[in-house]
């Protein structure tokens, strides 16, 4: 007797036993119809439950979004990377609020590398940053007057490359010497960051290096550390490896290209960064000023801080409470719920921040509001602060010194205007229009 149509569906969800109808009897076509049965009644179960049983669904906003993450998919593949615009725009028709939670939950693994990014530590790198900006402003005084036209994302990916690889490995890319300002990206391939632990554990294991050796790098500090060896293993390392380079390359390298395009397009930033930097640079190249110096000069300061408000991450760093519900407001968020709000919808907050989305330095002068400080958060704050950021500010601050000393180069800006560097996709970072060739300049 041949099973009835659609019974293998049906039995299944009333739990009866089917098992010895799996023979000649079924045939394909009803068991294919039996499966999508099954799928549609647990989508649909799914979704009911999503927007009217589930501890989330409070909480306003579109119910498409609550009912799936296809949602999200839509706006971030399809569209092209407009989730995060599509979030600011909810913000605004659901009048949300942010909420901000103190995490205590510290990892093990962070431990193990933040002493080496701490900044007495990061003061002893000062002099390998200042040689590699300053052999970034030999190839600019190289391309003096030549018409040559240099994209300064380029640039500044090579700079930042060749510092993060000497941080972090010990190595010496040398992207920077190369007059077209390759990124390199080979420099953070799976292989390389391999062999390049590989060979840096039998260097140790040769060497026997002491204390005030393992210091050379990220990775020499951690296989000269205490950690267990299973932290210690290639992969393990070189996982870590990329997450470090490739954080330490890109996001310093947007913020300066950022830093140069406002400006070069904004002649009294520029003239007010040059008379601010004219004594404490007066000696360079003889003497470099230490990075302590430099951050006492006020509108260089606030060059480099409105420049992170602006051009920091875009998008939403999920964090979670493990151990207990939030309670905000009327809503309770369950415990191991993920909770994100995107830096840059912090930093434009109209109600901190008038004309939020101009890029204007004198905000941080003088007297200002105080919420501006507590709400600015480009490296995020607490246990899951960005481990580098002393190293950041390092580099954007003597970059900015070097290039924009009184005797500097002069650079002017090529076939670049504000939609260069106006974000309108969301990958993490914020990325300019499809055509963008970036910011572009010419050497005067």
């Amino acid at each position: 007797m041949a099973y009835p149509k659609y019974a293998l569906a049906v039995d299944w969800l009333l739990g009866r036993k089917v098992i010895q109808i799996l023979g000649s009897d079924i045939r394909f076509p009803d068991l294919a119809i039996g499966i999508v049965f099954v799928l549609f009644f647990y989508g649909t179960a799914l979704t009911v439950y999503r927007l009217y049983f589930s501890p989330l669904a409070g909480f306003p906003g579109p119910k498409l979004a609550a009912a799936t993450e296809w949602y999200e998919f839509y706006y971030q593949l399809v569209r092209d990377g407009q989730w995060g615009n599509k979030v600011e725009k909810l913000h605004e028709k659901y009048d949300s609020h942010h909420l901000s939670v103190s995490h205590d939950l510290h990892r093990q693994r962070r431990k193990n590398i933040e002493t080496f990014f701490s900044k007495q530590n990061v003061n002893r790198f000062e002099d390998i940053i200042a040689r590699k900006v300053k052999l970034l402003d030999d190839q600019f005084e190289r391309l003096k007057g030549t018409g040559s036209i240099v994209h300064v994302n380029h640039a500044f990916t090579a700079l930042t490359g060749d510092i993060i690889g000497h941080v972090a490995c010990g190595a010496h890319p040398g992207l920077v010497d190369d007059p077209d300002f390759s990124p390199g990206c080979a420099l953070m391939t799976y292989e390389m960051g391999r062999e390049y632990i590989k060979k840096t554990k039998q260097r140790i294991q040769q060497k026997n290096l002491d204390s005030n050796q393992s210091k050379l790098s990220v990775f020499h500090h951690l296989l000269t550390s205490n950690i267990p060896e299973s932290e210690k293993s290639t992969s393990r390392l070189q996982a870590e490896a990329m997450v470090i380079l490739i954080a330490g390359t890109f996001t310093s390298a947007h913020i300066l290209t950022m830093i140069v395009y406002h400006a070069l397009s904004d002649p009294s930033i520029e003239r007010c960064l040059r008379e601010e930097l004219k004594v404490t640079m007066s000696s360079y190249p003889t003497r470099t000023p230490r990075v302590a110096d430099l951050e006492g000069i006020p509108y260089l300061q606030a060059c480099i801080k409105e420049a992170l408000r602006l051009y920091g991450l875009i998008g939403n760093l999920p964090r979670c409470s493990p151990d207990v519900a939030l309670q905000y407001k009327q809503w309770t968020i369950p415990r191991n719920t993920p909770v994100g709000m995107s830096i840059y919808y912090m930093h434009t907050n109209p109600d901190v921040w008038p004309e939020p989305r101009k890029f204007m330095p004198t905000r941080w002068l003088g007297q200002y509001n105080p919420q501006m400080d507590r709400h600015f958060v480009p490296f995020t704050k607490g246990s899951r602060s960005c481990l580098g950021m002393n190293l950041a500010m390092a580099e954007l601050y003597l970059t900015t010194a070097i290039l924009f000393r009184q005797d500097g180069p002069k650079l002017s800006l090529s076939e670049t205007d504000e939609s260069d560097v106006r974000f309108v996709r969301d990958f993490v970072m914020g990325f300019p229009r499809h055509d963008s060739h970036g910011v572009r300049v010419s050497v005067d």
